[in-house]
């Protein structure tokens, strides 16, 4: 994951954070029909619907939310999450290794303090994404072809999301097994504080290195920790 990939996905989690797209978001199923919406609205988050020009099966969402589907996909969110457990691996390996700035670390332990996101969260979140079929963990991207919109991979048109139409008519959504789960647990308040994480990780160890002269050798090796050649996705 790129520092552009995650200053955009940071973005798209603003954008999406207004209005009833604050609230929590749940897959709603009434009338035998799949959307994801909020308390206030039926499928005001993502809906499928047929277009009145030609019948096609489209999908229908507020502005940007199939971007931030998209830019919050599972290969960056499982980067993310190895993100920030590889950079606070790097700080318990530089404690075990200097003596003597325990201060130090005690300061730098808490830029951890004061996290939201609850263990429930993290570990639904991190399931969901682990829980995708493997032909849909290839880099997502919003379809268009034909006009009609769709969430897709390299190897696949519309086979992560798409609406379809039923035998009566009605559109509805049409997912691999477990996508709607994930893209309810990836809500964007979830993946900004898991955002937020990985900065105060970041931050901390860099909070060490100015602090604590010396060690070269230790923080190269934390470093070495930190290095990940993330899969980059368009």
């Amino acid at each position: 994951m790129t520092d552009e990939q995650a200053h955009k996905l940071r973005e798209l989690v603003f954008v999406n954070t207004r209005g009833n797209l604050r609230l929590p978001w749940r897959v709603q199923t009434s009338n035998a029909l799949r959307r994801i919406g909020t308390d206030y609205g039926d499928g005001d988050v993502l809906r499928a619907v047929i277009q009145a020009s030609d019948g096609q099966p489209d999908l229908l969402a507020p502005p940007a939310v199939l971007d931030y589907i998209v830019a919050a996909q599972p290969l960056i969110v499982l980067e993310l999450f190895e993100r920030r457990e590889r950079a606070w691996n790097a700080i318990d390996l530089l404690r075990n290794k200097i003596e003597g700035a325990a201060r130090t670390f005690a300061e730098a332990e808490a830029m951890r303090c004061g996290w939201s996101l609850t263990v429930e969260q993290t570990h639904k979140l991190r399931a969901s994404a682990l829980a995708i079929p493997e032909e849909a963990r290839r880099p997502w991207s919003v379809q268009t072809s034909n006009s009609f919109r769709r969430i897709g991979t390299d190897r696949g048109d519309g086979n992560v999301l798409c609406g379809v139409t039923r035998s009566d008519g009605q559109a509805d959504l049409l997912a691999p097994p477990g996508v709607l789960d994930y893209i309810i647990a990836a809500h964007p308040f979830v993946v900004l504080e898991l955002l937020d994480q990985c900065a105060c990780a970041r931050q901390a160890l860099d909070h060490l290195r100015h602090k604590i002269a010396g060690h070269d050798e230790a923080f190269a090796e934390a470093e070495s920790m930190c290095l990940h050649a993330g899969q980059e996705v368009p």
